[in-house]
Formats: C-alpha cells, sequence, structure tokens
C-alpha cells in the first residue's frame, strides 16, 4: 500500500542521504536503492526494501553482485546479490526493520544502517576472490564437492549459479558438471516460457566449455 510521506520516493530518499554515510567505505549508488563497491571481478553490494504494508519500516540486503553472471546467460545487467543476507546490529544475518514515517526517523535510520555495514565490513573483505565466493556459495547451499545427482526445481538455479561461479573461478570442466545436472532436471520437470530461454543459454555455456573457451 503506498503511502505519500515528506521525502518522496524512498529510492531516491536512499541514494540522496546514504551515499555521503558510506562513501568512505567505496560504496557508490548503483540505481534504485542499492549500492556496491568494485572488487576483484565482483562487487560487495547492498539494496534497501521498504515493507509493502505502508508501515514505512524498512530493511538492507547486503551480499555479493557477480555482473559477469549475466553476461555468460548473454542477459541484460541487472543488479542482484548472491549470499544474500539481511543486516542488523549484530551484523549479517540479524535481521532488523527500522521506521522512516517521515524524513528525519529515515536519515536517522539510515544513518543506523551505515553504523551496522561498517562494522561488519569484515563480511565483504574475508571474500578476496571468486574462488572465495565459490567456496561461500557452496557452504549456504549445502553443496559438496560434486553436484547432487538429483536436483529438485527448487534447487536448479542454486546448482546453475554455482556453475557459472565455477566457470568465472576458472574451473570450466567442474562448472560443466554442475549446469548440466541442473539443465537435466529442467528438462525433466517440463520446459515453460521461462526455463526455456534459460536452458537455451545453459546449454550454450556447455557448448563453449567443451570447445575449450574458458581454458
Amino acid at each position: 500500500m503506498a503511502v505519500r510521506r515528506d521525502y518522496g520516493s524512498f529510492s531516491k530518499a536512499c541514494l540522496r542521504h546514504f551515499s555521503p554515510m558510506v562513501s568512505h567505505l567505496g560504496f557508490e549508488p548503483h540505481g534504485g536503492a542499492s549500492f556496491a563497491r568494485e572488487r576483484n571481478g565482483y562487487r560487495d553490494g547492498l539494496f534497501f526494501q521498504q515493507s509493502p504494508w505502508g508501515s514505512g519500516e524498512f530493511c538492507m540486503t547486503v551480499g555479493f553482485h557477480v555482473p559477469a553472471m549475466n553476461a555468460l546467460l548473454g542477459e541484460e545487467p541487472s543488479f542482484s546479490l548472491l549470499l544474500g543476507r539481511r543486516i542488523g546490529a549484530g551484523g549479517a544475518g540479524d535481521e532488523r526493520w527500522l521506521g522512516a514515517q517521515d524524513k528525519n526517523e529515515l536519515v536517522g535510520n539510515l544513518r543506523c544502517f551505515a553504523g551496522y555495514l561498517e562494522a561488519d565490513m569484515p563480511h565483504f573483505d574475508q571474500m578476496r576472490c571468486l574462488a572465495d565466493l565459490v567456496s561461500a556459495h557452496g557452504r549456504q547451499e549445502g553443496f559438496g564437492d560434486d553436484p547432487p545427482e538429483q536436483v529438485t526445481h527448487l534447487e536448479q538455479l542454486a546448482v546453475a549459479n554455482h556453475g557459472l561461479l565455477l566457470v568465472l573461478a576458472g574451473r570450466a570442466e567442474d562448472a560443466q558438471r554442475w549446469i548440466e545436472v541442473s539443465v537435466s532436471s529442467m528438462k525433466a520437470g517440463g520446459i515453460d516460457k521461462y526455463t526455456e530461454s534459460r536452458v537455451v543459454a545453459l546449454d550454450g555455456i556447455v557448448s563453449r566449455i567443451q570447445a575449450g573457451e574458458f581454458r
């Protein structure tokens, strides 16, 4: 339910007021209510989300944005986060929603989130390269060294994403196995309008791996 507030657009207000609070950490506006800082082949990222129920409360999610994943799939650039977790005083995973009934409350609580972010910068700094993201993604999803023998509908995206990360981390042969089991699950479940384009893109990546493009 949309509610008019004295700060106008929530996204624009976040960009305007949060930017100077976190620029010293290297985070810059990235469209919408999103911010990112460049790393080695990926970006540390965050975005704000306001409750749709009219309370004005909002939260902040932190994670990692890998633009090259969209490029591999031939998709338009978009901002999305891997390993996304909402943040609070206890760091990433300590979900916190704060009020934004008016501009003063919004700015004050954006300052709180800036403080939470600065205190939890080790969450980002522990990742140093794409190989670290591969390991962290595997741990979060409960994956082992090998792809699962059976991939459920709910696991298809995570398994495919793991394969894409492996490609980007220079492990193309391992990536092929992960992508193939995800595609097999999609095909077994029946191809719909969404999965058709994804299967074509993933099959194309497998063909490129087989041709030695990523060696």
